[in-house]
């Protein structure tokens, strides 16, 4: 039968653990190279020298054998940390086994360098604590921005409030109460940006608040109203007449939504051209409307090559039909990233180039 030593000597030799044989007295009689090469000894150094030298506090005597420390006895794996020549250390992992060679007991180490995996989470932690501070900071900012917002929306509002009291015209009277609502509106928005750290931890909560369907459309028609007039666009509304009008639901996002939606068709839909919002519902077997909401625009649409990319976060197509195609404006892609990725039972569901806006409502509420 061939002698395998030389093979074994071969494999060990060419391992990236360090190895060390032992005797039951606990005197090294083999290293492989890759120990030598790391702790800095030559073979002849470590022939004969205890174990003991290189992983202190790991072994100790007893009865006059070798053994582990308590701390280490039961251990399938040690963490500690093993000794150069010139008496530095570096951390390893170490597993340890036994066999019977030449009628003797030969005891193992393997010991794996955990110097740069240690060195690798040390910069991980480091990291970690970096973006912990950046989020701090950036909460900071935000909190102090919203606070500046607030300054001149509560001016703006004030002020228009007085102006109400003070006029008798009904047509000014209309504009101002179009301000006040945007103004609330935009109250609703800077009051809920704080909710941004709970919106990134998952725990944002839409809230449910009964409110009335007709009156808020009616609301945001005028409101919508005043944007297109600067552009000479035709806005037409239609409201299906089954939909409930007592709901409840979160009304300061499906006023974000529809702004998003409506402000974006407005700025890609050439001068005079035409919007049209159209309204239906479903209503489940638990008591939930779907509000199906149809936008369409006459904007140059969308290039079939960016459908797929519109999607993506802060995406916007640059390229344009060169023709009208009447429904394919390129608003979508302003939706708030949060409201994209949400499951069939939250506030919205897109399919294609409509709008899925699940609000649940009680058919207790009474006007």
């Amino acid at each position: 039968m061939p002698n395998k030593e030389p093979l074994f000597r071969f494999v060990l030799n060419h391992s990236q653990e360090l190895i060390i044989r032992y005797d039951s007295y606990g005197f090294i009689n083999y290293v492989n190279q890759k120990a030598m090469d790391t702790l800095g000894y030559t073979g002849e150094e470590l022939q004969g020298l205890y174990i003991g030298e290189l992983l202190k506090g790991v072994y100790c005597m007893v009865d006059n054998h070798v053994a582990f420390a308590d701390q280490y006895r039961d251990k399938e794996e040690i963490e500690t940390v093993i000794y150069r020549k010139n008496q530095t250390c570096f951390p390893v992992v170490m597993t340890s086994t036994s066999i019977i060679y030449e009628g003797e007991v030969a005891f193992f180490c393997m010991l794996m360098d955990m110097t740069n995996y240690k060195e690798s989470i040390r910069k991980l932690e480091e990291k970690t604590e970096q973006v912990k501070q950046s989020i701090q900071e950036r909460d900071s900012f935000v909190a102090n921005v919203t606070h500046e917002l607030r300054t001149p929306v509560n001016g703006i509002k004030g002020n228009t409030e007085l102006m109400m009291e003070q006029e008798n015209d009904l047509k000014k009277l209309a504009f101002l109460k179009i301000i006040l609502d945007s103004c609330n509106t935009m109250e609703g928005i800077i009051n809920n940006i704080l909710d941004f750290a709970k919106l990134e931890a998952g725990k944002f909560q839409l809230e449910e608040k009964p409110f009335s369907f007709r009156e808020f459309m009616h609301r945001m028609e005028k409101q919508f109203q005043a944007m297109t007039m600067r552009k000479g666009l035709r806005l037409t509304m239609s409201i299906a007449q089954n939909i409930p009008d007592n709901l409840v639901g979160d009304e300061l996002r499906l006023t974000q939504i529809l702004n998003n939606l409506v402000s974006n068709a407005v700025k890609f839909t050439p001068d005079y051209g035409k919007i049209s919002l159209y309204v239906a519902s479903l209503t489940d077997k638990d008591n939930h409307t779907w509000l199906f909401i149809d936008i369409k625009d006459t904007g140059n649409g969308i290039v079939p090559e960016d459908i797929e990319r519109i999607f993506e976060r802060f995406y916007q197509s640059k390229k344009s039909i060169k023709y009208p195609v009447y429904g394919q404006s390129t608003h979508f892609p302003f939706l708030p990233m949060e409201t994209r990725k949400r499951k069939p039972s939250s506030l919205l569901k897109i399919m294609q180039i409509c709008v899925l806006i699940f609000v649940p409502f009680s058919k207790t509420i009474i006007n």
